[in-house]
């Protein structure tokens, strides 16, 4: 009876060691192979479902499923957001949530880096303008967090000089300030060398064959108030100043104008303002007529397009 009830306890702690062993050790095992070949089943499903909402013209669906695709963060499910955007998002907001939701995942500058490379000037140019668009996203955001702070800063000095309205609370400039602060706060967190890289890859499309590439990169370039554009911007210049006709010579001037303050008509002018500022200027830093995008200096040869006016 012992001796049973002793052969009893033992096989019981046995099973009880095999059990929390399995529990420590197998799932990890099992799930290591198994678990790659289940998400791509599941980006696969969710790029059904996906084609299925833009065809049925469902944006708030197809962009629900963009975002759940992102959040497996794999190179799959890169590949299979950068395919969803060039070849089935024909609506704006979807295509605007696919580029963002690229420019933030692990991996995307060298993976546009490396495509970039392979497709230059041989594809079809809209894939090329769709690179720039998802490069383009994070520091579109820089700028617009930017034009926001000159705003309230114009606003500040507003009240500074003329006083709030009669009867308006008297809280409102130091809630502005501290608006301003915040706003900031995220500027900051957009400054950083992973933007830098993306704007180092846009400046390289300036050279492309194409000019819907070259313009699709001149207005990225334009919007995030970086000064790294400036340099590649003047180079273009250069190579399009006896195109003052074409339409993309004066986007570059406007892009100029915007980054700088400063719009020259010769480029030797250009590189002697440029030279004693090549490694201080930030365009975030200055306040000038350019950043407001409307009081461009008259040039003359107003741009054409196929000999008409625009």
């Amino acid at each position: 009876m012992t001796s049973h009830l002793q052969r009893s306890r033992i096989l019981l702690a046995i099973s009880l060691v095999a059990i929390f062993g399995v529990s420590l050790v197998g799932p990890q095992i099992l799930a290591e192979p198994t678990a790659p070949g289940f998400d791509s089943k599941e980006i696969k499903k969710l790029a059904k479902s996906f084609s299925k909402a833009v065809r049925a013209q469902q944006s708030d669906n197809a962009i629900n499923i963009v975002r759940q695709i992102s959040v497996y963060g794999s190179e799959d499910a890169m590949e299979t957001l950068y395919d969803m955007g060039y070849k089935e998002a024909t609506i704006p907001s979807i295509y605007s949530v696919i580029c963002e939701e690229l420019s933030r995942m692990d991996g995307i500058l060298e993976y546009l880096t490396e495509r970039y490379d392979k497709i230059d000037n041989k594809s079809d140019f809209r894939e090329r303008v769709y690179l720039s668009d998802i490069l383009a996203f994070p520091t579109k955001k820089r700028g617009e967090l930017n034009d926001e702070i000159l705003r309230i800063n114009r606003r500040l000095v507003e009240i500074e000089q003329d006083g709030l309205p009669p009867g308006a609370d008297s809280s409102i400039p130091d809630r502005m300030k501290q608006q301003r602060d915040r706003l900031k706060t995220q500027l900051d967190r957009l400054r950083g060398d992973q933007n830098d890289d993306f704007l180092l890859l846009l400046s390289k499309m300036l050279e492309d064959k194409s000019a819907f590439v070259q313009g699709a990169a001149v207005e990225a370039l334009r919007k995030s108030q970086s000064a790294i554009g400036v340099e590649p911007l003047i180079t273009l210049l250069e190579k399009l100043v006896k195109k003052r006709k074409d339409v993309l010579y004066h986007h570059v001037r406007d892009a100029l104008w915007e980054l700088t303050g400063q719009d020259f008509d010769l480029i030797d002018e250009w590189h002697l303002w440029w030279e004693p500022r090549r490694d201080s200027f930030d365009p975030m830093d200055e306040n000038h007529a350019g950043k407001t995008g409307v009081q461009r200096k008259r040039r003359g040869n107003d741009p054409e397009f196929w000999g008409v006016p625009v």
